[in-house]
């Protein structure tokens, strides 16, 4: 049988079949111990010595001495694997296994001494696990009355009188309860049988299982005849039965009718369950099952559930139409629930969200705040108006600072917006076009709002701009040193350092040509003197 196996390495003079750990080996040869289906090591080998020995619930007997037949998903899993030493069969703790199938079967629980119902996952696992109730019932000792008891008493038959019996059951309620299991244990599964109020006059209140619902339900018997579907407390009917927990908040899973199951699924896409049903996405695989329910899931709200786990889920908020966080119970929710943002994204239109550093603002109400060119000063403190192409993308987004100190962004849209931004280097406003989504607050609807908001530069040069560096800043000149402009420039001296600066000449022809007086722009006097021809 192919596999990694261990052995000790000489030192010298190996192959290149030769690795420092089992996972490097599996990692390179591909077969693993997920290959095969036996908890402990391989199955036993056929007569051949290389194909697995494969046997079946009929002829377990096949399997040779401290192996056991397991029972897979399929005749390829169902071999003979090796059985714990040491340990008798009804010892041996619950396993579930580690394999990805769903399979109703039973184990013995030693505390209770009851065979009890449970999920089997198809590999893995141990002998405690039988196909059959009966099969638990015939290998395991089944908790009984005390037969010395029993027959001396000579407890009453239901042939005899009705109220005889139902005197019995007052006079000794556990006596009755090990009466009924005895007479229960004559049937192979009591799980499999229809109630029976029974035919005679009385209503004692008891407990069977419901093949529709695989639920243990109340019913009243009538004290004679009925079968072994009939369990004194609820707890005796849970432990006998396999009881299906139901995480749906409307209905019942959808059963495979053949084979008595749920039908479980694994994801909450289209097609993973039938029509007018969806799959309920619960904390196990057992509770991951397809629930009834053909609701638009964008359409409905958010439904925390009522059960005990804590899971964190995606739904999407109809108000402001983007997926967000929440916390599932397990059981109880609605289809609004996804595992991901990406699956909540994928299958509600969730606004496209025109903020950088966050979602919106949301109000009090649960909406999101709109905001305009009219309407800025809407936005709470912290939040700053990004206005859009239209109203959708026109809200209150978070992070407001001082816009002169950011940068120009255009943002990732599809638009083409006529806008106006602050440039910090030329202490001007430019403008450019912006792509309607994720821009910041340098961010202005026209130019003197812009101008109104920034510390821009006034220009002091009366015909033409400064002059300027390849790094595009402003030359600027001194009293002291007035021949430091460059050619066809002349050294305006203004009030301060910023406007003492080179401007153009209103012609190159010569510096010394007649100029007007300085024109006052501002309330400051600058005393200045002109050539005069």
């Amino acid at each position: 049988l192919n596999g990694c196996k261990f052995f000790v390495y000489a030192g010298t003079r190996g192959n290149a079949n030769n690795f420092l750990s089992e996972q490097e080996c599996f990692a390179e040869c591909g077969r693993g111990p997920q290959s095969s289906p036996c908890a402990l090591g391989y199955p036993a080998l056929a007569a051949d010595g290389q194909s697995w020995l494969f046997c079946s619930s009929e002829n377990s007997n096949i399997c040779p001495f401290n192996y056991y037949c397991h029972i897979g998903v399929k005749k390829e899993t169902t071999v003979c694997s090796t059985s714990v030493s040491g340990f008798s069969v009804c010892q041996l703790p619950l396993q579930p296994g580690n394999g990805a199938s769903f399979l109703s079967r039973w184990y013995f629980d030693s505390q209770s001494s009851t065979c009890k119902s449970f999920t089997y996952t198809g590999t893995g696992g141990n002998e405690n696990n039988f196909v059959q109730l009966s099969d638990c019932r015939r290998i395991c000792p089944v908790r009984q009355c005390l037969s010395s008891w029993y027959t001396a008493h000579r407890f009453p038959k239901w042939s005899g009188s009705v109220l005889l019996s139902f005197k019995w059951i007052l006079f000794s309620w556990l006596l009755v309860s090990c009466w009924i299991r005895r007479k229960k244990f004559s049937s192979d599964d009591p799980c499999s049988l229809p109630k029976s109020e029974g035919t005679g006059s009385l209503h004692i209140p008891r407990f069977f299982f419901n093949q529709t619902s695989r639920q243990c339900e109340t019913f009243a018997y009538s004290g004679r005849k009925g079968n072994q579907n009939n369990f004194v407390t609820m707890q005796e009917c849970e432990a006998s039965c396999p009881v299906l927990e139901n995480p749906c908040s409307e209905g019942m899973p959808l059963i495979n009718r053949r084979s008595n199951t749920a039908v479980f699924c694994n994801s909450n896409e289209d097609g993973a369950c039938p029509e007018n049903y969806w799959c309920h996405l619960g904390a196990t695989a057992a509770m991951t099952l397809c629930c009834p329910g053909d609701s638009d899931p964008c359409l409905l709200p958010q439904s925390r559930g009522n059960g005990n786990s804590v899971l964190s889920r995606w739904y999407y908020n109809t108000d402001t139409k983007m997926c967000l966080s929440f916390t599932y119970t397990g059981s109880g929710g609605n289809q609004n629930n996804f595992e991901t943002i990406e699956a909540c994204r994928s299958r509600c239109p969730e606004f496209q969200n025109p903020c950088t550093t966050g979602p919106p603002h949301i109000n009090l109400n649960g909406h999101i705040t709109r905001c305009g060119a009219t309407t800025p000063t809407i936005c709470p403190s912290s939040y700053w108006c990004h206005i859009g192409a239209d109203l959708e993308s026109s809200v209150c987004c978070p992070g407001a600072t001082n816009p002169c100190e950011l940068p120009v962004e255009q943002g990732s849209g599809q638009a083409s917006l006529l806008r106006y931004g602050y440039i910090q280097e030329t202490q001007t406003c430019r403008s450019f076009l912006y792509s309607g989504l994720h821009g910041n607050e340098n961010n202005f609807m026209t130019l003197q709002e812009c101008e109104q908001r920034c510390p821009v530069f006034r220009n002091p040069c009366i015909n033409g701009n400064p002059a300027r560096d390849e790094q595009d800043n402003i030359v600027l000149c001194s009293v002291a040193d007035m021949d430091d402009c460059p050619e066809g420039y002349w050294c305006h001296v203004g009030g301060d350092e910023q406007s003492t600066l080179c401007c153009p000449y209103e012609n190159e022809i010569t510096s010394f040509r007649k100029r007007k007086p300085v024109e006052e722009s501002s309330t400051r006097k600058i005393d200045s003197s002109y050539f005069s021809n």
